[in-house]
């Protein structure tokens, strides 16, 4: 895996050590959202701590962050281990005084594809959830407990012919859409399989849903990572693995990163600007 001084990217090491000091962030999703739990720890100059059972853990900033990833590929198992003691493990998302209480929470239902229904349902259930977590977190947290959902990018067909970014949205979903018709469909019937093509549909709809959740009082971030993914299909593993980005190359990963620190940086400005103006 690269160092993170080999990364040209604007991610700030010192920044996001410096915010997070003390701090437990929860990665939840699939494959695609450990890329990004990876990504970090990489940037950070952290350490996995060896585990053969969930959550993954990872220390960092000179071990003063802790970074916990669960795996949850449709989110249906997330149900069955928060409904009976609210908790994913040992993390137990009602306890604040647990050294693996999170204090800010990114997530994503991942590439794995759901009946409309189904993931509205899902969802649905999900964000409750969230929102009990962030009302008890912040009844005790100076960070202001941020959750940050990561829109899911599709694969791209054909992706080991590209060498550079492509952006240009409206022509990457076109040549997606393509690779789903005609002579296509029977070279790559994966694709139908993986329901690439609507991924914009679902992201739309989770969209939706965090928005009706803020009426409630959620308070949310949303990184697009189907915009920041979509325009690179030069950054997969093989022609075989058009969704996934090779762990030598987190270049996208790397920016849904750089998103993230944004969002924090802006979250600890407007509350340090907040309180000045209540002192």
């Amino acid at each position: 895996m690269k160092s993170a001084s080999t990364i040209c990217n604007f991610f700030r090491r010192d920044a996001f050590c410096g915010l997070m000091e003390n701090q437990v962030i929860l990665f939840i999703g699939d494959s695609l959202t450990k890329e990004m739990w990876r990504s970090l720890v990489t940037l950070t100059d952290g350490v996995d701590v060896p585990s053969n059972s969930r959550p993954e853990l990872a220390r960092t900033c000179s071990n003063k962050t802790q970074l916990n990833y669960w795996r949850s590929n449709r989110f249906d198992d997330l149900q069955h281990a928060i409904s009976d003691r609210f908790s994913l493990g040992p993390i137990e998302l009602r306890n604040r005084s647990s050294a693996d209480f999170p204090t800010a929470i990114v997530m994503n239902t991942g590439s794995w594809y759901q009946s409309t229904d189904v993931y509205i349902s899902i969802m649905v259930k999900t964000l409750k959830y969230v929102r009990d977590w962030q009302e008890i977190c912040k009844k005790d947290s100076l960070l202001g407990c941020p959750f940050v959902w990561r829109t899911t990018p599709p694969g791209m067909l054909g992706c080991m012919e590209y060498n550079q970014p492509m952006n240009n949205i409206t022509r990457a979903e076109e040549l997606l859409v393509a690779g789903t018709s005609g002579a296509a469909a029977h070279l790559h019937p994966h694709l139908d399989k993986y329901h690439w093509t609507g991924f914009r549909e679902q992201n739309l709809i989770a969209e939706e849903l965090l928005t009706f959740s803020g009426w409630d009082g959620l308070d949310y971030e949303i990184i697009d990572g189907y915009e920041i993914g979509i325009t690179r299909p030069d950054n997969h593993v093989s022609e075989k693995d058009c969704l996934h980005h090779p762990n030598e190359n987190l270049d996208v990963p790397d920016a849904y990163n750089t998103v993230l620190l944004h969002y924090l940086l802006s979250m600890a400005f407007d509350r340090e600007k907040m309180h000045r103006s209540l002192g």
